[in-house]
């Protein structure tokens, strides 16, 4: 009996090496918790780059689009005959047909009618066929 409890004493950890090992535990618990947040942290930063990227491309994706459309405005207003272009003169001809432009009293009239003319479509199914023989599948 006596030589059991020997064994197990020795087996057991002195007082002062189980405070150390649970020091030691906590210690690395801790490290392993520091090791994760700055694992976070890193992520996060990461993130926030890579959406402060796309914030700034988007940025100047938009400010190509607006420079695109002040660009074709400008070659549009170019585009657009000045009045002495328009009105050939004496003796000249005009080099393109010009287009009419409808007011919107007129486009009214026109619609309305329009309205009175308008008949509904009828549809007719199309007569079946005169063969005794119709197979369906």
């Amino acid at each position: 009996l006596q030589f059991v409890k020997r064994a197990l004493e020795e087996l057991k950890p002195p007082p002062d090496q189980q405070d150390q090992q649970d020091q030691k535990d906590e210690q690395d618990q801790q490290d392993q918790q520091d090791q994760q947040d700055q694992q976070d942290q890193q992520e996060q930063q990461d993130q926030q780059d890579q959406q402060d990227r796309q914030d700034q491309q988007d940025q100047q994706d938009q400010q190509d689009q607006q420079e695109q459309q002040e660009q074709q405005e400008q070659q549009e207003q170019k585009q657009i005959p000045t009045s002495s272009e328009t009105n050939p003169k004496e003796g000249e001809q005009p080099s393109a047909p010009l287009t009419a432009q409808m007011t919107p009293e007129q486009a009214m009239q026109l619609l309305e009618s329009q309205k009175d003319e308008a008949r509904p479509l009828i549809f007719r199914p199309a007569k079946p066929p005169t063969s005794s023989v119709f197979k369906d599948w």
